[in-house]
C-alpha cells in the first residue's frame, strides 16, 4: 500500500541528523523530542518507519536512540511486520521492523512537480 502522500523515502541518517565522515563539515542532530520526529514524519506524510535493530555503529546516535523509543512509545506507530536479516557482517539476531506511520491526512502540504518527459513520470518534492 502506498501513502496518500505519495512514495517517498526519507533516510534517518540524511533527516534525522547531519553526519559526515570526511572534512570539516558540522555535525548537527536536526531533531531533539518525540514531537521534532512526529512533525517531520507528519510534514512528508511518511507512511512507514524501517528500523533495523540492532544498529550497527549508529546505536549510540541520539536521533537513533530517540527513534527507537518514539516507535515503541507513540501510538501513532503500529508494528506490521518483522524480517530477519541474513548476512555475514551483522549480529545473528539483526532485524528490520516495519512500522506504519499514521500521519496527519489533514494536513495541507506545499508541493512542486517537475514533468520530466524522457523519464515518463513527475519529480515531486514536499517542503
Amino acid at each position: 500500500m502506498i501513502p496518500a502522500g505519495g512514495l517517498y523515502v526519507l533516510r534517518g541518517d540524511r533527516q534525522l541528523a547531519v553526519r559526515v565522515t570526511y572534512g570539516k563539515a558540522k555535525q548537527s542532530v536536526t531533531v531533539k523530542s518525540t514531537e521534532d520526529i512526529i512533525q517531520l514524519l507528519d510534514k512528508y506524510q511518511t507512511g512507514y518507519v524501517i528500523v533495523e535493530k540492532p544498529m550497527p555503529k549508529a546505536a549510540d546516535f541520539p536521533e537513533y536512540k530517540l527513534l527507537l523509543q518514539t516507535v515503541k512509545n507513540t501510538a501513532k506507530f503500529k508494528l506490521q511486520r518483522k524480517f530477519p536479516i541474513h548476512t555475514n557482517y551483522r549480529k545473528p539476531a539483526s532485524q528490520l521492523f516495519v512500522y506504519q506511520f499514521e500521519y496527519d491526512k489533514e494536513k495541507k502540504i506545499n508541493r512542486i512537480s517537475i514533468p520530466v518527459p524522457t523519464l515518463g513520470y513527475e519529480l515531486n518534492a514536499s517542503f
